[in-house]
């Protein structure tokens, strides 16, 4: 059995069961391999951008019995004729689709979303790096409504792992708070994602304390930051419904 570390592991665990799987930028396909051993999804498909990396993937899922079961495609992106990799995997229509990234920016998997044929798609789990608040924000502006938040700590690093649905109607976009915090993570009780907070907010304070004076744009959003995670520490969590 495929054993994944805590952040894929967190994914793993995010995905709807029996949702078929689109995962893009999937390595070497261990949580596409996972997914079916584990008996989470029926099929799905495992892209990568890497001609290497998928040649690999490609070795694993023979190794592990799935070749009928998980098509590869080399691909930047989900790739253009999605529905049929699926359909070769063995998906039937009318089985939700669930989207994964993980291990890259915010900014890159909104532009994978924005250019993803969205009416295939039921769900889309992701664990982006860096540029969360401009990911979580664009997904409201896809139509897709942020369901569930996890967060997790790997080798000293800190990564949520996003839940959305599509909702096929217009989502109320997030406000700073939402976007910076997580409207789900706002009112949750995780001791890891506090910790990330009150790291956060530390090297903010370090970093704001040293930007020169011309920096004023800068210090301007380093301000705006510190405020809304110090007030997020101080009243312990945001307990209002988002929806």
């Amino acid at each position: 059995m495929v054993r994944l570390k805590t952040r894929l592991e967190a994914v793993l665990k995010s995905v709807p069961y029996g949702s078929a799987f689109l995962d893009v930028g999937c390595d070497h396909a261990y949580v596409a391999i996972a997914l079916v051993e584990r008996g989470i999804c029926p099929c799905g498909v495992a892209s990568d951008i890497r001609p290497g990396p998928l040649e690999a993937a490609e070795a694993h899922i023979r190794e592990a019995g799935f070749a009928d079961r998980i098509v590869t495609a080399l691909s930047d992106g989900v790739p253009a004729d999605a529905a049929g990799c699926l359909k070769r995997a063995g998906w039937q229509i009318g089985t939700p689709v669930t989207l994964i990234t993980a291990g890259m920016g915010g900014r890159m998997m909104a532009d994978i979303l924005a250019r993803a044929d969205k009416s295939l798609l039921r769900c889309y789990v992701a664990s982006p790096q860096r540029d969360v608040p401009l990911f979580r924000s664009y997904l409201s502006e896809a139509g897709f409504r942020i369901t569930g938040e996890s967060f997790v700590e790997e080798d000293g690093k800190f990564y949520p792992v996003i839940v959305s649905e599509r909702t096929g109607e217009a989502v109320r976009h997030l406000t700073y708070e939402e976007a910076l915090l997580g409207p789900c993570l706002m009112r949750s009780e995780n001791e890891t994602y506090m910790r990330f907070v009150q790291k956060r907010l530390k090297i903010l304070r370090g970093i704001h304390a040293q930007l020169p004076p011309e920096e004023e744009l800068r210090r301007v959003e380093t301000a705006r930051e510190i405020e809304a995670l110090d007030h997020f520490l101080k009243r312990g969590g945001d307990y209002v419904r988002y929806g």
